[in-house]
Formats: C-alpha cells, sequence, structure tokens
C-alpha cells in the first residue's frame, strides 16, 4: 500500500477512535461536575482548535475543587459532585494547560485529569460489559461449555480485562496520531516545503545510522579494520539502497506500531523481516559491486546481512516451535478433558 493511503487510513482510523472516546468521556471540571461535549465538540474531540488542544483539556475549568461553577456556554445542566482530583493532579493540570499556551505539546495521556477520567471510564465500561454478558447468554454458553462455576467466573473477568485492554489501545492510538497531526501542523509552521522533504530524509535515514554502528561493532568483533572512508561509503551504499535492517516506530512518518500480540503472530512477522533483509542483501551487495567496493568489504557486507537475516530466522523458528508445543499441549488437554467427561457420563 502506498504510504499516502496508509497516511489516509491512519487519519480515518483516528477520527473514528476520536469519536469512540468522544461518546464514553463527557468533560469533568475540576469540581467533579460533568458537563457533555455539545454536539459540535463531539467530532472534534482530540483537535478542537488550531493548537490542537484535546476537548478533554478543554473541558476541566480551572475553578478550585468544591467551587460553584455554572457549565462553560451557559446551556448544559451540571451534577454537582466531590472532586475526585487531589490538589496536586489540579496543579500539574494547569501545569500542563500553561506548557500548551506556550505551544508545547502535551500528551493526553500526561494530564492526570484526563487519565483519571480515562482510567474510570475504562473501568466503567468492564462493568457494563460484565452486566451485558450476564443477560445475553454467556451463563448459559458457559454452561454448555462444561466449565465449572469458578472456571466461568474467571473466563468472564478474562473477558472483562479484554475489553478495558481494547478501550486503553484505543486511547493510545488516538494519542499517537493526535501528536503526529500536532507534529504535522508545527512543521508546517516552520518550515518550508523543501526543509520538511530534507528533514524527512533525515528521518528516513536514522534506520541506517544503527545500521552502521552495529556493522562496525560487527567488523571489529571479526578483527576487520575498517577506515572512515569506508564506513562513510557504507553508509552512503545503505542511504541510497534503502537498506535498514531495523524497523523504526517513533519517527513522525513512520507507520503505526504493528504488534503481534501471539507465537504465531511473533514467528510470521519475524519470517517476513527476514526474507525483506534477504531482498535488500542481494541488492546491497549488487549495489556494491557497481560502486567498486573492495571484495573484502562486499564479503563482510554480506556476512553481516547474512548475520542479521539468520539472527531473525531462529527467532522466528524459535516462536513457531512454542506455538507447535502449546498446539500439541492443548490438544492433548482436550483429550484428557473429553475423556474424563465420557467416563463421568458412564458412571
Amino acid at each position: 500500500m502506498a504510504r499516502s493511503s496508509r497516511d489516509a487510513a491512519a487519519l480515518l482510523l483516528g477520527l473514528i477512535l476520536g469519536l469512540v472516546i468522544a461518546r464514553f468521556l463527557p468533560a469533568r471540571r475540576l469540581d467533579g461536575t460533568r458537563q457533555n461535549p455539545s454536539p459540535g465538540a463531539v467530532g472534534s474531540a482530540n483537535r478542537s482548535g488550531p493548537d490542537g488542544v484535546s476537548s478533554l483539556r478543554r473541558g476541566f475549568s480551572k475553578s478550585k475543587p468544591g467551587a460553584e461553577d455554572g457549565p462553560d456556554d451557559g446551556s448544559a445542566a451540571t451534577e454537582m459532585t466531590a472532586s475526585p482530583f487531589s490538589q496536586r493532579d489540579v496543579e500539574e493540570n494547569e501545569r500542563l494547560m500553561r506548557l500548551r499556551e506556550e505551544g508545547e505539546c502535551v500528551l493526553t495521556m500526561d494530564d492526570p485529569l484526563t487519565r483519571s477520567q480515562l482510567e474510570s471510564n475504562w473501568v466503567a465500561r468492564g462493568q457494563r460489559s460484565a452486566l451485558r454478558r450476564s443477560t445475553d447468554g454467556h451463563p448459559e454458553m458457559y454452561k454448555r461449555l462444561g466449565l465449572t462455576e469458578e472456571q466461568a467466573e474467571k473466563f468472564d473477568r478474562h473477558l472483562s480485562q479484554v475489553e478495558k485492554a481494547t478501550a486503553q489501545a484505543e486511547a493510545a492510538i488516538v494519542q499517537l496520531l493526535e501528536a503526529r497531526a500536532e507534529l504535522g501542523d508545527r512543521m508546517d509552521a516552520l518550515l518550508t516545503g523543501e526543509q520538511k522533504e530534507e528533514y524527512r530524509k533525515f528521518e528516513d535515514s536514522l534506520g541506517t545510522k544503527r545500521d552502521i554502528e552495529t556493522i562496525a561493532g560487527f567488523m571489529k568483533d571479526r578483527q576487520v579494520p575498517l577506515s572512515d572512508q569506508d564506513l562513510s561509503s557504507i553508509s552512503e551504499l545503505l542511504v541510497a539502497n534503502n537498506a535498514s535492517t531495523f524497523r523504526k516506530w517513533g519517527g513522525p512518518f513512520d507507520e503505526l506500531p504493528d504488534p503481534a500480540v501471539d507465537t504465531a503472530g511473533i514467528s510470521a512477522r519475524l519470517s517476513r523481516e527476514a526474507a525483506d533483509i534477504a531482498a535488500t542483501r542481494e541488492r546491497v551487495i549488487a549495489s556494491a559491486r557497481d560502486r567498486g567496493l573492495s571484495q573484502d568489504t562486499l564479503t563482510y557486507l554480506d556476512q553481516y546481512f547474512g548475520w542479521r537475516q539468520q539472527s531473525l530466522e531462529d527467532m522466528a523458528a524459535s516462536f513457531a516451535d512454542r506455538e507447535a508445543s502449546a498446539t500439541r499441549r492443548n490438544a492433548a488437554q482436550v483429550r484428557l478433558r473429553n475423556e474424563l467427561m465420557e467416563r463421568s457420563k458412564g458412571k
């Protein structure tokens, strides 16, 4: 997929997740009252102004906890409750708001008030989910599956944890997209088109710089002398061929994180990365030969890429073995369980 398509997909995902979080997170003032966002605010829950200030943060008034405070727009009714925030959290929120007003990037989850609100909603979401499962057929399904009461309770609590983790992941992705979008706005304000392209090339070269450092250590371990000129030539070679063997997530132009969450997924991803390095290895060696690099340099470069490829292949095989062992173990447990059930029926 082209990078522009990926960017568009990422922005769409951010908008969708922003709407989801805005739906479940009415703003809470410092005095503990809730204010439902106006219809126009929901669509801008994560970027409600040119400075990208989250409407969650804007929803916090700067009054002291417990003070009387009416609705911001004079139209929404509020319900007074005791403030759930400590004075330290209030002061930290105000400090972060000042930083943001000065043009600093402040992450959503760094704000203790927003984080507290999110955590409260994650708990509430898990409770709603558990209540829903109690009436939508889950208890009956647990019985049909032959689970004991204790097993069913633990299974159900695990489902709640999965839902909570999903909500946390949504918030983290929205925070990432918001921070990247704000950085894009900052670059637009600070840099010309030419400068942005220069900076993008610099960011893209950072992965190869890590390779250069690794190559230098690789050669040193093998007592192969490399001059500064040799390293410079190899660096130019890797940059020209976009030949990094390391994946980079943290830059403003990188793809979104792509975690693998089980042994099969990890093994498959490592195998894909090893295959990518194999293709890069052929391209780099051919380019090095065209550039007239010495045969020794060609040999050791080939060994380096081979070593990186083999390392990933070994890790992929290790995770594949774990997956196979787990599959065999699970199959044995199922057989044993079925045998016990058959025996109990016979009695």
